[in-house]
């Protein structure tokens, strides 16, 4: 298993269950006792495949994978079985990505993802078969989709829009009436009447009658976290990797530290040295002086920061 392949896309539960979709298929966990209770592999002879989605009916799961959307009968005491899973061949494009899925009322909505921009596509099962309705849903990048209560919600890269059972809409968020630009919304949650959205610009945003509130965590700029050290209380972090074969994947330097409750990250853009140190992927805090840190990279040399700041590079060229 590659560490690509150990990604989470999505998790769908139900009752006692979680089925996270994985790079590797389908992993199960038993919530009551917290513990992993199987494995999917549902691509064809038992192989790996990518699956970025789920969905259920009363009878069937839905997949929505990186090879076309498979199928299996809920109630199949063997689902472990690759043979247990079949491709919807009926589809219009049976092989292609497809990394969205919902069940909104009854009918199942997928989203035919490319890497062209702006030419997605929204495919929903009617009556045993996938149809598509280009007046309601725009070709655009679709960033997230989820149903409650008979209503679909699908957000785009710069807007949201929910629909009713005959695809009129409902809700349209064009902006957030801020200064900075419209909404980026990559997910999107219901809870009573507040639309909860995760956006990449604005952090966590709620709203309720048309009424926006935000919310920005003291945290790290990225969610990649390579090593981390510890030392009276000081948590530094390196946010840079190496590829499968130990090289350079070429991220620009970045380390975070949490002290006394406070989240920094020292980048490009707080700190320009770093610009030019790629890849560091491991940290130390000196546990005599634990103001001062140092930090190595995969590709050129060590870097030290004392009391929060950038100090100096070290290379074979200057010691």
């Amino acid at each position: 298993i590659t560490p690509e392949e150990k990604t989470i896309n999505n998790n769908l539960i139900i009752d006692k269950h979680a089925y996270l979709s994985c790079g590797i298929g389908i992993v199960v966990i038993d919530l009551s006792k917290e513990e992993v209770s199987d494995t999917y592999y549902i691509g064809p002879e038992g192989s790996h495949l990518q699956v970025i989605d789920m969905a259920f009916t009363e009878e069937l799961f839905f997949d929505a994978t990186e090879d076309g959307i498979y199928t299996a009968d809920r109630n199949d005491p063997n689902l472990a079985f690759f043979g247990s899973w079949t491709k919807d061949l009926t589809m219009p494009e049976p092989n292609a990505t497809y990394n969205h899925i919902a069940n909104n009322a009854g009918t199942i909505y997928v989203n035919r993802y490319t890497e062209a921009f702006k030419e997605d596509k929204m495919y929903f099962l009617r009556d045993g078969s996938w149809l598509t309705d280009d007046e309601a849903f725009s070709d655009e990048d679709v960033n997230d989709m989820k149903s409650f209560n008979g209503e679909l919600f699908v957000s785009y890269n710069y807007f949201l829009k929910s629909f009713d059972t005959d695809h009129n809409p409902i809700k349209i968020i064009w902006t957030y009436y801020t200064e900075t630009g419209g909404p980026n919304i990559s997910g999107i949650d219901l809870e009573g009447d507040v639309l909860w959205m995760a956006d990449a610009r604005y952090g966590l945003v709620s709203e309720r009658n048309n009424e926006f509130k935000f919310y920005t965590p003291n945290s790290p700029k990225k969610a990649d976290v390579f090593d981390m050290d510890l030392a009276g209380g000081h948590l530094w972090t390196a946010d840079g990797g190496r590829n499968l074969s130990w090289g350079n994947i070429w991220n620009r330097g970045s380390v975070s530290s949490f002290i006394e409750g406070t989240w920094n990250t020292f980048d490009s853009q707080t700190t320009p040295a770093l610009d030019s140190i790629p890849d560091i992927v491991c940290v130390a805090v000196n546990p005599y002086d634990t103001r001062q840190v140092f930090a190595g990279s995969w590709h050129l040399g060590l870097t030290e920061f004392y009391n929060n700041e950038y100090v100096q590079l070290y290379t074979p060229e200057n010691s």
